[in-house]
Parts: C-alpha cells; structure tokens; sequence
C-alpha cells in the first residue's frame, strides 16, 4: 500500500526532524521571552510577534510529522512548560 506522501520519512529521520523543530520552537520561545525583559531591543511587537509565528509554524510542521495536530499541540506546550521551569530555576539560582 503506497502512502499518499510518496517521501514518507523513516521514524529515525522523523524523530531527528522532530527534534529540531523542539529545538526551533525552544529558541524562539526562548529569544521572545528576552525580548520581553530586555529594554534594549528596538521594536518589541514586531520581534516577539515574529518569533510566536515562528513557533505556530513548527508546531504546524510537527503536526504533520505525528500526524495529529492535538499531539502536536501538547508537544510544543510541554517544551514551553519545560522552558518556563528552566527559567524559574535559574532564577532561584540566581537570587
């Protein structure tokens, strides 16, 4: 039975491809939340707002490699979970 995606990925290469869409959307989540706390970046709407499309984007992508987009939905909520934790931690560190 032929699949309608005739370059159907292997799951080796689809968890590697998962694995950097997770780093993508971590970075991004990641350079919004400073632009967020940082007075020096210029045009802070723009930036931030840019950098959630380019989450919305790869969850999108990752939607079609798991091919559910409610699954993919939860994974990029537990990346942004995990993201938020780091932070607090490092804050407490910090303190």
């Amino acid at each position: 039975m032929e699949e309608s995606n005739s370059t159907l990925l292997s799951s080796k290469e689809n968890a590697s491809e998962l694995a950097c869409l997770m780093e993508h959307i971590a970075l991004s989540y990641q350079a919004a939340q400073r632009a967020l706390t940082s007075p020096a970046i210029m045009a802070k709407h723009e930036f931030i707002q840019k950098r959630m499309e380019e989450i919305e984007l790869g969850r999108e992508m990752i939607a079609v490699l798991v091919g559910d987009e409610l699954k993919a939905t939860d994974l990029v909520v537990r990346k942004l979970a995990e993201i938020e934790e780091q932070g607090q931690n490092q804050t407490l560190l910090n303190e």
